[in-house]
């Protein structure tokens, strides 16, 4: 026990090594060896790490992909995530909910005649979503610029 603790061993482990049970384990350490650190924590994947950033992004309507590349991950591993914890992405009929920093930045490119283009690759989404938002939004690309007569 003295042993498994001082290894810095987790608790699963130390269960395999001494055979007795979780219980039996924190009851012998906090009796007879209070002096020695508690069992050490198991180490999460880094996928988990990101847990709260995919969840935001998720929401937001990222796709999978475009988490991945932020949070330099697979697109595989933000699955496995997303599956495990059950995080969903935005609805289909709402699509992305634009935080209102992301809207007025996409306002200002928009009344400087930015096209969608050019703000979708500028915002890092795709021109369908920065398409519907700004339509959404009564942001249009590109407006009838008026000319002035010479």
């Amino acid at each position: 026990m003295r042993a498994c603790l001082t290894a810095g061993m987790t608790r699963q482990r130390a269960e395999q090594e001494t055979g007795l049970t979780c219980s039996q384990l924190h009851y012998c350490r906090s009796r007879y060896l209070p002096e020695l650190p508690p069992f050490a924590l198991p180490e999460h994947d880094k996928k988990s790490r990101h847990l709260s950033a995919i969840t935001v992004m998720r929401a937001d309507g990222l796709s999978l992909s475009q988490i991945a590349h932020r949070l330099g991950l697979s697109v595989a591993g933000v699955k496995n995530v997303c599956r495990r914890y059950k995080i969903k992405g935005a609805r289909a009929g709402e699509g992305a909910r634009w935080s209102v920093a992301r809207q007025r930045r996409m306002a200002a490119l928009s009344s400087q005649g930015m096209s969608a283009k050019r703000i979708a690759a500028y915002l890092g989404e795709s021109v369908d979503a920065v398409a519907s938002a700004m339509r959404r939004f009564g942001l249009f690309a590109n407006p009838q610029r008026q000319r002035v007569d010479e």
